[in-house]
């Protein structure tokens, strides 16, 4: 199984629903009531195709007419939802059956499940190295090289260090009290999650 993803752009509104999945546990003793996601923690829904075309009755699916065709460019269709403009176009004809449409900052993402053969394993010859985590050095390694921390990283962290300082008293509402979010307090907390998914990202294209 190996996931792709692309930043989408909604032409027509979205909608959540609940997972049937999660209400048959429930009916089952396996697992609590399903509840509503909180919008502060990330929003993030998943969408299958399940009907298919039956021929006749008593006789068997069809294969294939259970999933969704996903033709090469920067258009893709998501059951339920309906048509999506890509940014990152699709490079093959491929079919998905399940859909997980999740949020970013301001940027929304597209991951289908695709079923492709498994690439066998590259075996390398065994070498060890110690590594020592400093704080001057990001590592220094007992051959006697260091690496050093990407210069990106300090600046952002320190960008987000003075959105943090000069907003510390600003809230996101308040619904017991009844207080409502300000579009300041918007602002400032987009812009905050723009700056964590922007350290997000050169952390990972360092490690990797």
């Amino acid at each position: 199984m190996d996931g792709c993803s692309s930043i989408l752009q909604p032409s027509t509104p979205m909608r959540y629903e609940i997972s049937a999945k999660a209400v048959d546990k429930w009916r089952k003793g396996e697992a609590g009531f399903p509840q509503m996601k909180n919008k502060k923690k990330g929003n993030s829904f998943t969408v299958l195709k399940k009907a298919g075309v039956y021929p006749a009755k008593g006789q068997p699916m069809l294969p294939f007419t259970n999933r969704q065709v996903l033709h090469p460019g920067k258009r893709i269709t998501i059951p339920g939802l309906g048509e999506f403009r890509l940014k990152q176009p699709i490079p093959f004809l491929c079919s998905s059956q399940s859909f997980t449409v999740s949020r970013t900052a301001d940027k929304w993402f597209v991951c289908f499940v695709l079923d492709v053969e498994k690439v066998p394993p590259l075996i390398h010859e065994v070498e060890s190295v110690g590594i020592d985590l400093g704080v001057k050095t990001f590592a220094t390694l007992s051959l006697g090289s260091t690496i050093e921390a990407p210069t990106s990283l300090k600046k952002a962290k320190t960008k987000l260090n003075k959105q943090q300082w000069r907003n510390r008293n600003k809230q996101l509402g308040n619904r017991c009290k009844g207080v409502l979010t300000s579009n300041r307090a918007k602002r400032y907390f987009g812009q905050i999650a723009k700056t964590h998914a922007h350290i997000a990202n050169i952390r990972k294209d360092f490690l990797q």
